[in-house]
């Protein structure tokens, strides 16, 4: 639990800011998330992501992707665990 709950509480403040449209403020508690060496899940990466497109910032949004969201992704196929790479649109 303790090991949880920064991240618990960052998601919760994203999300309540996400739905105010507030972005500058998304990008700093990620900022703040990044200096207590929080590790992002995959739904806080995309809403930062989401954050940096509606600002304009692609640059700053390409390498929060390149580094926070993991390349492969699990999924089931024909009742197996298969592991397939992620999409991403630097791959266009």
């Amino acid at each position: 639990w303790e090991t949880e709950f920064p991240l618990i509480a960052a998601a919760k403040a994203l999300r309540i800011l996400r739905k105010r449209s507030q972005w500058l403020r998304v990008i700093q508690v990620f900022a703040d998330m990044e200096e207590l060496c929080v590790r992002l899940d995959e739904n806080t990466v995309k809403k930062v992501v989401n954050a940096f497109q509606e600002l304009g910032q692609e640059d700053k949004q390409k390498l929060v992707i390149r580094r926070y969201m993991i390349k492969w992704k699990y999924i089931h196929f024909n009742g197996e665990r298969v592991r397939v790479k992620r999409y991403t649109s630097d791959e266009d």
